[in-house]
């Protein structure tokens, strides 16, 4: 198991899979997936961003799944699905194939220490709440997005980032140095 802030981990799966900030914004809107930009983690190639599956495809593959209804509750005794209730509209998403690499967080880690960041309130849900986004969780109100509370979080060094990251030894996949680039991070 991998013990990450969660502060930083939405940072980081937001600045990994732009595709996901694609989807979410046209969440309940129906339709297809415009093509997805390649990813800040995965404009360099190499190990980690390359080959990953049985195909040494890229590791950035992020196929559209297709709008639908979809029931959440059903029964299946193997021979049919009955029961069906619950029904659920999804719109048209990505979804990485792949799990985030350790050569793609070495990407997103590179870009920060240059001085990235999410533009502020990159990541908020509009489509929830009358487009006031995710019931804050930490307090009254909505959550913001991205803001200063959240810049805090985000290491500036690689020093610091190696600090953070290699706090479960026995969980490790992160190297001061390139090693470990196609492991998930």
């Amino acid at each position: 198991m991998l013990w990450v802030d969660m502060a930083d981990f939405r940072r980081w799966v937001r600045w990994l899979t732009p595709a996901v900030a694609v989807a979410l914004a046209g969440c309940g809107g129906g339709g297809t997936v415009p093509a997805a930009p390649v990813p800040p983690s995965c404009r360099v190639a190499g190990a980690g961003t390359s080959r990953c599956g049985a195909s040494a495809e890229s590791c950035c593959v992020s196929p559209s799944l297709p709008a639908g209804t979809y029931d959440r509750t059903y029964t299946n005794d193997g021979t049919a699905v009955t029961g069906r209730a619950d029904p659920a509209q999804l719109s048209a998403f990505r979804l990485d194939t792949y799990l985030v690499t350790v050569g793609r967080f070495r990407q997103f880690v590179a870009a920060t220490v240059a001085g990235w960041a999410p533009a502020p309130g990159s990541g908020k849900h509009t489509h929830l709440n009358g487009g006031q986004g995710l019931a804050n969780s930490g307090g009254p109100g909505y959550e913001p997005g991205w803001d200063d509370v959240d810049a805090s979080f985000l290491a500036s060094t690689d020093a610091e980032w190696t600090s953070r990251l290699n706090c479960v030894p026995s969980f490790q996949t992160w190297t001061d140095t390139v090693g470990h680039e196609s492991l998930p991070r």
